[in-house]
């Protein structure tokens, strides 16, 4: 099904400017919305979901043109099946949770590795609840959970102890997402969650102790503080805040007059106070430095771990980007010209607050650069008496008037009738 899509969109968008540019004239036409293809990516988790939803955005004019082209030249396109529509609008919300942690985890103004264990809840929830409701994506469960045991299993210490300095979560919390997590996947080692859980505290225990070692101090202060940013709640959140408060009134004991700051942190009761938005767009950062005089060395705990990216997308990112600054058209660019170009570029988007912004679609122009449809399509265009004055003094011809040409994307027009690569005209350089 997904192939069969990539196939549809590839016919219209990438079987020819001129069948491209004819659908986005029927779009405009229309007055419909017209978006370039996301494809598919196998590195990627979110990318099916982005093609999908790209194309479910223009789901009429899309399967109405593909019709024509395939009613028009059957033995080239392959008529696309009405049921595979159906399956994509029913697949579409499960991708969307997976979707949804990629864009999370990716951030760039907010610590991310204390969200890891929350989206792993929310898709394990999604998952479980899929099963239990049969139909059309109950036979997608079960390798999905494979995929996330597999991830489950291997997942470093460093990632369960930045939860639990999410005040949210806390040491308890933790607790309550690995025996939750670990019930949705359905291990068959009914021990894992004990050894999970025994090892977390172990590990929480002891990056403690280390840096007690080097910051710990015989005296708290207590102060009030905490705060959380503007954002808008989503029912998973409220799923999750309910759990944690039934699970911390459990185990949580506010006692201010406890010797060692790590107990205080593990006894206290940071949750039953909040609200779903509240704790959806909890500030984790601001916490901390509200409560760096009651917990100093926890607070430089979380200085130093809160920062541990929970995805290799940002560097990525700055690959992706040299790769589009360097390219055939600009090779004598200097590492230095380069550096500053990337710099730049950062910067700026950093004034703008958009350096963790990719727009996912954008709508396409009818009119590209400086190409025209009468260009597309292989019309001559007459050059100026400037331009042939110019293009004649420069080559030394005879300045007899010619035609200028803008080749299309078809593989017959590779080279035009005087020599020149099609790829460029006279009179530009």
């Amino acid at each position: 099904m997904k192939e069969s899509f990539k196939q549809m969109l590839k016919d219209v968008f990438k079987s020819g400017d001129k069948i491209r540019k004819r659908y986005i004239r029927i779009c405009r036409d229309a007055d419909k919305p017209c978006y370039s293809p996301n494809w598919d990516v196998d590195t990627r988790w979110n990318s099916t979901f982005e093609m999908f939803e790209s194309g479910l955005k223009q789901k009429t004019t899309l399967a109405y043109f593909h019709d024509i082209l395939v009613n028009k030249n059957g033995r080239r396109f392959k008529k696309f099946p009405v049921e595979y529509w159906v399956m994509i609008e029913t697949l579409n919300p499960l991708l969307e949770v997976f979707q949804n942690a990629t864009v999370i985890l990716s951030g760039v103004y907010y610590p991310t590795s204390p969200l890891v264990l929350q989206q792993i809840f929310f898709i394990s929830c999604k998952l479980s609840d899929l099963e239990l409701e049969g139909g059309l994506l109950s036979c997608m469960v079960k390798p999905m959970k494979k995929k996330l045991r597999k991830y489950f299993e291997n997942m470093p210490p460093i990632i369960t102890c930045s939860a639990a300095l999410n005040s949210c979560f806390n040491v308890s919390g933790v607790d309550y997402l690995i025996e939750n997590i670990s019930r949705d996947l359905e291990f068959q080692d009914d021990s894992f969650a004990t050894r999970s859980l025994d090892w977390f505290h172990e590990s929480f225990q002891g990056l403690y102790n280390m840096y007690y070692t080097k910051y710990g101090t015989n005296h708290t202060q207590s102060t009030s503080g905490g705060g959380s940013s503007s954002g808008v709640s989503r029912d998973p959140y409220a799923r999750l805040l309910h759990g944690l408060k039934g699970h911390t009134k459990k185990k949580a004991r506010n006692d201010p007059t406890m010797s060692s700051e790590y107990e205080q942190y593990l006894k206290a009761d940071f949750v039953s106070h909040l609200h779903p938005k509240d704790f959806a767009t909890f500030d984790v950062l601001g916490f901390w430095k509200a409560k760096e005089n009651q917990f100093p060395v926890l607070s430089r705990m979380a200085m130093d771990i809160l920062s541990v990216q929970a995805s290799s997308v940002a560097s990525e990112s700055a690959f992706s980007t040299s790769g589009r600054l360097l390219t055939i058209r600009r090779t004598r660019l200097t590492p230095e010209s380069l550096e500053m170009c990337m710099c730049l570029k950062d910067h700026l988007d950093a004034q703008e607050r958009k350096q963790d912004t990719s727009p996912l679609e954008l709508p396409l122009d009818v009119e590209e650069g400086v190409f025209n449809v009468e260009v597309q399509q292989n019309e001559a265009t007459q050059l100026t008496d400037q331009e042939i004055a110019l293009d004649a003094s420069s080559d030394g011809s005879s300045g007899e008037p010619r035609h200028d040409y803008m080749m299309s994307s078809g593989a017959e027009d590779d080279q035009t009738g005087d020599g020149h690569d099609g790829s460029m005209s006279h009179g530009y350089y």
